[in-house]
């Protein structure tokens, strides 16, 4: 079967959207199968989705001029590609074929909609446990990275609460020593973020009551508000700093922040003090990429606050190019931060730079 779009269209997104586009530099088989089971189980009924590898990405729109594949990797490429959608349950195989644009060769991989959904892929396992051994007892500690039954309850929070009606992911983000659950939009205004802070949290409104009812009945979770005590006890158990909850006034977004058993961080700084390894340089230049993008981000905002003196959510995710679950939480961030001010309540809210005559005025 050929591929229905032509290369040159799924480089401008006028024939399909963007949310059906995902593009990567190089082929990465974790996160490219990833792409292929969501576009496979399709939940918004987009219709056909698309891989394009070879073409890097800046806020979901393709880096031009295109990076391509280097000519002798494109059959490897392709051959590693066909046997690890092997690894897709139920079985599942996408259309992939190499095209030519620009002077270099791309391979654009189009997924369907599957007949069996849902689909799934082998998960990056994240949890790791250490045994400490003593001299004077026969005992040993143990302990993991994160506890697995506070990231169960985390997610499942997430799935109870989230709003259905944001197209907006679950996400799931390891960055060092930090693991965070990300969700749209944020938690009732019934809970504070005085509560969040010090969890003390009564939820007086669901959203998804038949869900909570499902979740109750595979027992992932209890009901009567008690999803933060057991993340709490987890924790603690487990000798695992305090977690952080985190929303803003909008309650546009929430986040459950779990940090790292402090031994694993202490090990980690061991092997990095005595040995380099190529796993450290790569992570620590992933880490360098996302934090040099926030920097951007934040820049870029305090550019345009200096040039307009005021701006909107939806006028700053638009001047970015990203959307404005993610603006409300890079804002939020900002405000604490106190980079710049947040003014108004809900849709009257606006964002300035602080002593500026916005911070004291309201704008007309």
């Amino acid at each position: 079967m050929a591929i229905l779009v032509g290369i040159e269209s799924l480089l401008s997104g006028r024939t399909v959207e963007w949310a059906r586009i995902e593009y990567k530099a190089t082929w990465d088989p974790a996160t490219s199968l990833k792409t292929i089971c969501a576009f496979a189980n399709d939940i918004d009924n987009w219709g056909t989705g698309y891989l394009v590898i070879g073409v890097g990405e800046e806020s979901g729109r393709p880096i031009l001029p295109v990076r391509g594949i280097p000519e002798d990797d494109v059959d490897d490429v392709m051959k590693n590609l066909l046997n690890k959608c092997k690894l897709i349950t139920p079985e599942y195989l996408p259309v992939v074929a190499p095209v030519e644009y620009g002077g270099k060769t791309l391979i654009v991989v189009q997924c369907s909609d599957g007949s069996w959904r849902p689909y799934s892929c082998p998960a990056r396992n994240v949890l790791e446990e250490r045994v400490l051994k003593h001299p004077d007892r026969a005992e040993a500690d143990r302990y993991f990275n994160w506890p697995y039954v506070a990231i169960e309850e985390a997610l499942a929070n997430a799935v109870y609460h989230k709003g259905y009606d944001v197209r907006e992911p679950i996400e799931v983000r390891v960055d060092g020593d930090t693991l965070e659950i990300v969700s749209f939009p944020g938690p009732d205004r019934s809970v504070t973020l005085e509560g969040l802070r010090t969890f003390h949290v009564t939820n007086r409104h669901y959203r998804n009551r038949r869900i909570g009812e499902f979740l109750k009945e595979i027992h992932l979770t209890e009901g009567r508000n008690t999803g933060f005590r057991k993340i709490l006890r987890a924790l603690e158990h487990n000798g695992s700093p305090l977690p952080e909850f985190e929303t803003d006034e909008e309650r546009s977004f929430f986040i459950t922040r779990l940090r790292r058993h402090p031994a694993f961080a202490e090990a980690a700084d061991r092997e990095t003090t005595g040995k380099s390894s190529d796993n450290g340089r790569i992570s620590d230049k992933i880490s360098d990429k996302i934090s040099d993008k926030v920097a951007e981000h934040r820049q870029r905002v305090m550019e345009l606050l200096s040039l307009r003196g005021h701006a909107q959510t939806n006028e700053i995710a638009e001047e970015l190019g990203i959307k404005p679950p993610r603006t409300r939480q890079l804002l939020a961030q900002m405000a604490t931060d106190g980079l710049i001010e947040a003014h108004g309540e809900r849709r009257g809210r606006y964002y300035c730079l602080p002593d500026s005559p916005e911070s004291r005025d309201v704008p007309c």
